[in-house]
């Protein structure tokens, strides 16, 4: 979905919270899009490294915020600057679900300084 959004660029996908910690110190994108429930190190302590070691704005998807908003603002305490619902893929979900997510990333993208309009944005 992100790869077909005009000026937005993924530079690396991570399997779990070490990975991404790993990436980021080598590789800090503008904005990371953080699972809360990976294997090896969740969202929020990945959240935690990465704004300790190589601070960069960090938006949490998870399936369902409101089931999980203790993580939610957990992670947002450690410095993670806002969280949306995972888009619904395949036949059962809204062709428009994704709606959210982008508009977040938009909003993000222009707090940053990395309007869509104008310049590129790596996302992580």
């Amino acid at each position: 979905m992100l790869l077909t959004v005009p000026n937005y660029q993924v530079i690396w996908i991570a399997r779990d919270g070490k990975e991404a910690v790993d990436r980021c110190a080598k590789d800090t994108p503008d904005l990371i899009l953080m699972d809360l429930f990976m294997p090896i190190m969740d969202g929020v302590e990945a959240t935690r490294q990465i704004m300790q070691q190589s601070p960069c704005t960090i938006l949490i998807v998870t399936a369902s915020v409101g089931n999980h908003a203790g993580k939610v603002f957990e992670a947002m305490g450690y410095g993670a600057r806002d969280a949306v619902d995972t888009p619904i893929l395949g036949t059962q979900g809204s062709s428009n679900s994704h709606q959210p997510l982008l508009a977040k990333i938009v909003t993000l993208s222009k707090l940053i300084g990395k309007s869509s309009n104008t310049s590129d944005g790596a996302i992580g």
